[in-house]
């Protein structure tokens, strides 16, 4: 991942969508090195947050145990991730040299559901730590 931290500052280019008998200069548009890959971009997104949900599922099944909630988020998180629809994306976008930018190329179920085991995960960290941190 480290090979796209260019990601807001280079320009973008689809591999994805380069004809069969495509000319070699619309070829050499799409190089990692010359080029950003929104592409390649959003599915690293999407598998980056679909292992931080498991991870924050995991952690809340951890504190509370295996209760019906923590096994419905973490395994209707983890089929969310894996099954849920992958095209409509977030529409937050960082504007660079007067070119919009996408800035979190994430979908919407695995955002929410996301968010759902970040909430669920700062409660069981309450519930967890609590008592050695009072407030």
């Amino acid at each position: 991942m480290h090979e796209y931290e260019g990601w807001q500052i280079t320009p973008f280019r689809n591999i994805l969508g380069l004809q069969q008998n495509a000319p070699s200069e619309d070829v050499a548009q799409v190089l990692v090195p010359n080029f950003n890959n929104v592409w390649l971009r959003a599915v690293a997104y999407q598998m980056l947050f679909s292992f931080q949900s498991a991870g924050l599922g995991f952690f809340t099944l951890g504190v509370f145990g295996a209760q019906p909630l923590p096994l419905l988020l973490l395994f209707g998180g983890i089929a969310i991730a894996l099954l849920g629809p992958s095209k409509l994306r977030t529409s937050l976008f960082r504007v660079v040299d007067g070119e919009a930018r996408p800035v979190l190329p994430l979908s919407w179920s695995l955002l929410i559901v996301f968010a759902l085991n970040a909430l669920a995960n700062l409660i069981s960290a309450h519930h967890f730590f609590g008592p050695t941190f009072p407030l």
